[in-house]
């Protein structure tokens, strides 16, 4: 693929393991630094593929799985949070009252959602599938809508998987 996309994976591997992996056990804040590593990893295969990395179309792709990952971490701690805790390692569920976990949630799903909505405005999904997410941010606000932690968790994890197939058809 080239020099470029070796040297952001060396990037994101350098921010995982030396920025990223550090804050894990100081901060729960630190998920909105590590959500990098993921959303870097499809602009790395756009790279190594002859894309522009500066492209539009990638980069807002990279924005939406940002995120995608944080409300879904979240959700994945709030399940496991006693093991996370036993491990060291500082839940965000725990060190915001309820009503704070749940806006600061339900904030980053309805971003989520928004910049789902425009991934056919820019051209990077088919227009004739913009249908299709017009209808996908539903079941997540139904999912909070019923509180719904399972259901919201179980479609989240859908998420990556429907984006991909419809960025192929």
């Amino acid at each position: 693929g080239g020099l470029l996309p070796a040297m952001l994976g060396g990037g994101v591997l350098a921010w995982y393991l030396c920025v990223y992996t550090p804050l894990k056990r100081r901060t729960p804040f630190a998920l909105t630094v590590g959500a990098l590593c993921g959303a870097v990893a499809p602009v790395i295969g756009w790279v190594a593929a002859g894309g522009e990395m500066a492209d539009y179309r990638i980069v807002f792709l990279a924005g939406v799985l940002y995120l995608w990952q944080v409300p879904h971490f979240w959700l994945l701690q709030s399940r496991y949070a006693a093991d996370y805790r036993n491990a060291g390692i500082p839940v965000f569920s725990s060190m915001v009252s309820g009503r704070g976990y749940g806006s600061c949630c339900r904030l980053w799903v309805f971003a989520l959602c928004a910049a789902t909505l425009l991934l056919p405005a820019f051209g990077i999904i088919e227009r004739h599938f913009a249908f299709l997410f017009v209808l996908f941010p539903l079941p997540l606000l139904i999912g909070f809508s019923t509180r719904s932690e399972s259901a919201l968790f179980s479609y989240l994890n859908l998420f990556p998987v429907v984006t991909t197939l419809l960025l192929f058809l």
